[in-house]
């Protein structure tokens, strides 16, 4: 019995002593500006009751050092005041051990509080944002540094607002710095902005720019005094009845229609009747528009004549039923709020009363293999024992999601060892309420619902609130842009939810309460008439009564293909489940996507978390940015019709490689698959290894640099100057097509172009060598086309 008692207590006391030691090796990390390791340790050690004080110091310690790149004083901060807290619950004891063996103590927590303040503030002051300006703010209310930090938050808020001359940046200052001492200036040119607009307004009779006014400047427009007839029903057509299927209502429209002579405003009158009263009937719509077509003459004509044909359409079109989208995941509980992976082959989803889960809303995966979907299972990472938890969106390469959780939006990220802890998502925490985050295919924007001062119609109340749909766009340095709203076309004064813009950059899918339709929210569709606009979209349609209900539809997303809806709907039993349907030609996104997909591995074939990049040929223009999983090596991209694009992987210490795809008049859209192994810089300087310059183009038979191969062989341009010890001979490479002279030439001046490039963009010639090869150094037999053009390259290797 004693021997099992000190066995017992040699092993306790063992593992008490390798836990001690993990944090003492913590801080050396830390000392050592390992800061990686000191996080992952002190990371571990914080779920214990005895450590947490200790780690939590340790935390604030990394995260406040400006040499990681990570760093982060509000972080840092947060930390510190977790460790101030449990250490007041230390035994006496500890609180001596901590001291002489760590210095951990009150007065380190204190000293390290004002150092983390001073940081902050220099940091702030140095490298100026308003988020960091509000985050000072906000973690020390009381510093010696707050009138000063308040006075530059001001002056930047102020010149960002008005630097661009938008009205809206102007009234978003005015509603969020009530108290600033540049409100009145800023009032100033608000109102004379405004008042500008409004006079073009009245003298052209525009009648969308006096909605504009009326729905997101509502203040300003109730100031206004109009007489005209145009202008006073422009604010509200409460001079004419709610239209309805009697004769004489109908005259009376006859009548305004006669006398508006085909005035724009009666345009948009006609439309209101088609989006408001005919409940969504094309039959009835149809017979309305050919009724008051006669009124109307020119553009107006034209344009009626092509939404009668668009409703025939659509009423032509197949309309199909809803059905299950898998009986293994759809269960007697609720199912609902459904994410799909862009391959299809990964669905997330909630349930609040699964057996299996935490007696609360929880997180659910399922993965489709071997042509069917796997039983769900509870994905603990990303579910809190004690919170209720929503997915709201995985980004298109699967690495990052982000939750809705305690009435935040949270960022998670895919790690080797699984899901990262829950970070807030400050970007999108920006509103009173904020939900229904979406990340758009390309990685660069998140579009997402809030409630917001600046929403068109105001927050609404406690009772309705009114949820506005906002981007945000991830800058050059890895921050993301301050909300940019939608836009009237897509905003109204009532609810508009869950956005998606499916993968061909175009299309987006929303739900709203305020554009008419079946009742409560419908689902609609809108296209983006500007790549490089937020703001301008073409008129929402709804998607029709195979889609919408008179409960409230939202939460539909769109399959990679464009083909089909998953959506939740309530069944007759009560419950949850989740949907799926085929859509309709008038339905589906815009246009159509490919998919390029594949893995990322080194000349070992170990498995790399790398940068994927894409890119538009003709213009060299950066359209997208994702990263292969960190544990498979996985990758997929989408790549809409309509460019020619370059891809290619990059990471670190490695040579990036590229591929292209020109879809500029392709009609097969087959997935592509291409794994890339990339070579480590170490190795290619041994010069063993030949890199193919993939995206270097030439006409046939011609030895002239098209602009598209400018972006890879900028990539070897940084290459060299990053390595200035190195010597490279840059190689060229024909078929077997010609003569073998003539090849030889081809290949030389096609050699001598690439070197050309290189050294006109300050690589020194001398450490440049090209040759021609011609056709004798095929990497792929001939006979096959294929096969030829594999052996069409360009290559470089270094030489010394």
């Amino acid at each position: 019995m004693k021997l099992k008692f000190f066995i017992t207590l040699f092993f306790v006391s063992a593992s008490l002593l390798s836990y001690s030691q993990n944090i003492s090796k913590a801080f050396e990390a830390l000392n050592n500006k390992d800061f990686n390791t000191a996080k992952q340790i002190f990371s571990e050690k914080k779920k214990s009751d005895k450590y947490k004080a200790l780690s939590y110091y340790g935390l604030a310690l990394v995260y406040s050092n400006s040499e990681y790149k990570h760093y982060n004083f509000s972080l840092a901060k947060r930390y510190l005041s977790y460790s101030n807290k449990y250490y007041k619950k230390l035994k006496p004891s500890l609180k001596n051990k901590y001291k002489k063996k760590y210095n951990f103590s009150q007065n380190s927590i204190d000293e390290t509080d004002k150092k983390i303040r001073q940081q902050a503030y220099w940091d702030a002051i140095k490298n100026p944002s308003k988020k960091k300006y509000d985050d000072f703010l906000k973690n020390y209310p009381d510093s010696e540094y707050k009138e000063k930090i308040e006075f530059l938050r001001d002056s930047l808020a102020f010149a960002q607002a008005t630097a661009s001359g938008s009205v809206y940046d102007i009234k978003s200052f005015l509603a969020r710095n009530k108290d600033s001492r540049y409100y009145d200036k800023a009032d100033s040119i608000y109102n004379a902005k405004l008042q500008n607009i409004y006079r073009k307004a009245v003298s052209n009779l525009n009648y969308k720019d006096l909605k504009i006014i009326k729905n997101d400047f509502p203040d300003f427009a109730q100031k206004q005094d109009s007489s005209n007839i145009y202008l006073d029903w422009a604010y509200s057509f409460e001079n004419l009845p709610a239209y309805k299927d009697e004769e004489a209502v109908k005259q009376k429209f006859d009548d305004f229609f006669k006398k508006a002579n085909s005035h724009p405003l009666a345009m948009k009158v006609l439309q209101i009747i088609i989006d408001k009263y005919q409940d969504n009937d094309p039959y009835k719509k149809i017979e309305t528009l050919n009724r008051y077509k006669q009124f109307f003459s020119g553009e107006n004509l034209i344009e009626i004549n092509q939404e009668i044909k668009q409703i025939e359409n659509q009423k032509n079109a197949v309309q199909y039923k809803a059905q299950s989208f898998s009986n293994v995941i759809n269960t007697p509980y609720n199912e609902y709020y459904p994410v799909l992976s862009v391959d299809g082959k990964t669905l997330y989803f909630c349930s609040d009363n699964n057996p299996e889960g935490n007696d609360n809303e929880d997180i659910y995966v399922s993965y489709f293999k071997n042509g069917a979907w796997t039983k769900p299972k509870l994905e603990k990472d990303l579910s809190d024992p004690i919170a209720n938890d929503a997915i709201l969106t995985v980004s298109a390469d699967g690495n990052n999601v982000l939750l809705f959780r305690s009435g935040k939006i949270y960022q998670v990220h895919k790690t080797v060892d699984g899901w990262s802890e829950p970070e807030e998502f400050d970007a999108l925490n920006i509103g009173s309420w904020n939900a229904d985050a979406y990340y758009t295919a390309d990685g660069k924007a998140i579009l997402f619902a809030s409630v917001r001062p600046e929403n068109i119609g105001g927050e609404g109340d406690w009772f309705t609130r009114n949820t506005d749909i906002y981007v945000i766009e991830k800058q050059d340095d890895g921050t993301w842009s301050e909300p940019i709203n939608l836009g009237s076309t897509i905003n109204t004064s009532d609810l508009e939810r869950t956005p998606f813009l499916h993968p061909d950059m175009r299309t987006l899918y929303f739900s709203s309460a305020g554009h008419g339709g079946q009742g409560g929210l419908d689902v609609f569709k809108s296209v983006r008439l500007s790549e490089n606009s937020w703001t301008e979209w073409s008129k929402p349609v709804n998607l029709g009564k195979n889609i919408n209900t008179p409960e409230d539809d939202y939460a539909f997303k769109i399959t990679t293909d464009g083909t089909e809806a998953i959506f939740h709907t309530r069944t007759s039993n009560g419950d949850m489940d989740i949907m799926k349907i085929k859509l309709n030609e008038n339905q589906r996104p815009d246009v159509r996507v490919l998919t390029v997909s594949g893995k990322v591995y080194d000349e070992n074939h170990n498995i790399l978390q790398a940068d994927i990049i894409w890119e538009n040929l003709e213009t060299g223009e950066q359209l997208g940015h994702l990263q292969s999983d960190p544990k498979t090596g996985n990758y997929i991209i989408t790549l809409p019709l309509g460019k020619n694009y370059g891809f290619y992987v990059s990471k670190k210490g490695y040579y990036p490689l590229s591929d292209n795809v020109d879809l500029r008049n392709k009609t097969d859209f087959a997935p592509i698959t291409k794994d890339f192994q990339l070579t480590s810089i170490q190795k290619i300087k041994t010069g063993e290894t030949a890199i193919t310059l993939n995206n270097i183009f030439f006409d046939t038979d011609k030895y002239d640099l098209k602009k598209e191969s400018y972006p890879e062989l900028n990539r070897l341009v940084q290459f060299i100057k990053e390595n200035p010890d190195v010597k490279i001979e840059i190689s060229g490479h024909t078929d077997n097509v010609g003569t073998s002279q003539y090849n030889k030439q081809l290949s030389q001046k096609r050699a001598d172009a690439v070197k050309k490039y290189l050294v006109s963009q300050g690589c020194p010639a001398d450490r440049l060598i090209s040759v021609g090869y011609g056709e004798s150094k095929p990497i792929a037999s001939n006979s096959t086309d294929k096969g030829k053009a594999q052996n069409r390259r360009v290559e470089f290797r270094v030489i010394k």
